[in-house]
């Protein structure tokens, strides 16, 4: 394995490269969308040819798909994680040999990833050629939607020129029903093009669209009835409404999404925490569960109610942890704002006891675990996801041997060796690790022993200047 090849190195703008055939695994049959696309369409999709996964041993042997979070087994070979880990429950015997297994730990296997991911934005850049033919050739709308259908697609992939997504292009061309289907499967609404052009410049009549209930909010929102903006928020059934309200709601608390919890408005949040608006956040998230936009807005609003420990409480009472994790589980692996956010908030209603109980209990800390594998490269997944887990494991024995026996501690580490310049990853894989360790000298030797000291002081001396 140290033999093989790095092709990342050669790896040039727009030019995805592949490992060779049979680099990873052999495997038996799979079902692809390339072996679905139709004949008629075969030969005219464009320029952008897509490998056949199972070509590329891209695909786990076990779970017979794309790989996802892919690990080497002891016996040598790659396999998603959660499969491995499920055979090895009732097995202890290698899925290819069927010889013993010498240990039952995994090891992240990197390139592999790499190579999904690289996959993944070829199948992007397929979608877009298709949806760039499918006025012409209304066999691609469907093929659009087969890739829709599977999941596999980065439908944040960029066309060379002018930087847009598969979401604007179907804007441009004002196919509004692809343009639902895109929302609905996870498109980011707010992306914009190398000249700042969204959706709603394209499409100027998504203002339009349910107008009077906008307008009716905005008006509530510049006279400071909070009651009125629940209510309508409570009453709302579409989803760009609901988009639009979730976000009135956590504006009026914070000017950016960014903003500092101290800088925060606390009389505008008791205020509306008090009218229902907690509630209303989750009905909004409970009616559009596919709909990335509102399950983002919703993961923002609730964060920015959730500042006190009121809120906190209110959100597990009302079934908030539940509706978050099913929100980072159907759109695991796309809609990385989405990832971050529902990290940020079950990191933010964690910091109350009784909370990180029902997190850990409904497997909140493996899904913030999938979700930093799955997006490793992603400074605010890392961010928040070392937040999460450190508020996860605070106080708590049993989630911090979770956390420790799930691989956590190395998850951490890794973070903040490969974001070393984002002074926040440091920070919070620094009180993750400060929370895991607790009185445990057992975690204090493991982390040392994984070489985790030197890090934290590099990352002390590098952000000498931070908080």
């Amino acid at each position: 394995w140290a033999s093989l090849t790095d092709h990342s190195s050669r790896v040039r703008p727009r030019v995805i490269t592949f490992p060779e055939p049979h680099l990873f695994q052999r495997h038996t049959h799979c079902n692809t969308m390339a072996s679905s696309l139709p004949s008629s369409c075969a030969s005219s999709m464009g320029s952008t040819v897509v490998p056949d996964p199972e070509e590329l041993d891209l695909v786990c042997v076990i779970s017979q798909d794309l790989f996802e979070d892919p690990v080497f087994a002891a016996d040598g070979f790659t396999y998603s994680r959660a499969s491995i880990a499920t055979w090895v429950e009732t097995h202890d015997t290698s899925p290819h040999t069927n010889e013993r297994l010498p240990h039952l730990q995994f090891t992240p296997n990197r390139r592999a990833q790499k190579h999904v991911e690289a996959y993944k934005e070829k199948l992007g850049l397929k979608l877009i050629e298709l949806l760039e033919q499918a006025p012409r050739k209304p066999e691609c709308e469907q093929l659009v939607r087969t890739y829709l259908h599977e999941g596999k697609a980065n439908l944040n992939a960029r066309r060379e020129r002018d930087r847009r997504t598969p979401l604007l292009v179907a804007a441009e061309l004002g196919l509004r029903h692809l343009v639902d289907a895109l929302l609905e499967s996870g498109a980011e609404y707010a992306a914009t093009d190398c000249d700042g052009v969204g959706i709603e410049d394209l499409l100027p009549d998504l203002r339009e669209t349910h107008k009077n209930e906008v307008m009716a909010m905005d008006a509530a929102k510049k006279r400071g009835d909070f009651k009125s903006i629940v209510r309508m928020l409570k009453e709302a059934t579409g989803a760009r409404v609901q988009i639009h309200g979730c976000r009135v709601v956590w504006k009026l608390i914070r000017h950016t999404r960014d903003t500092a919890q101290d800088d925060s408005n606390k009389d505008h949040e008791v205020a509306l925490v008090s009218a229902g608006g907690i509630e209303a956040v989750i009905n909004c998230m409970r009616s559009h569960p596919a709909h990335a936009g509102v399950q983002e807005e919703g993961c923002v609003a609730l964060r920015c109610l959730s500042n006190e420990d009121v809120g906190k409480v209110r959100v597990a009472q009302h079934g908030g942890i539940k509706v978050i994790l099913q929100a980072l589980e159907c759109h695991r692996g796309r809609a990385v704002e989405m990832q971050h956010q529902g990290c940020w908030v079950l990191g933010v209603v964690s910091n109350v006891a009784a909370n990180r109980r029902t997190v850990a209990e409904s497997g909140g800390m493996d899904i913030v675990l999938h979700a930093m594998r799955h997006h490793p490269n992603s400074t605010k997944v890392q961010k928040s996801g070392c937040y999460a887990l450190g508020n996860i494991v605070a106080c708590d024995a049993a989630n911090q041997h979770d956390l420790a026996r799930k691989g956590g501690m190395d998850l951490i580490l890794r973070a903040m060796r490969q974001h070393q310049d984002a002074a926040e990853v440091q920070a919070w894989g620094c009180y993750a690790f400060g929370n895991e360790t607790g009185n445990d000298q057992h975690y204090r030797v493991q982390i040392a022993e994984m070489r985790g000291i030197e890090v934290i002081i590099q990352a002390m001396k590098q952000h000498i200047r931070h908080e």
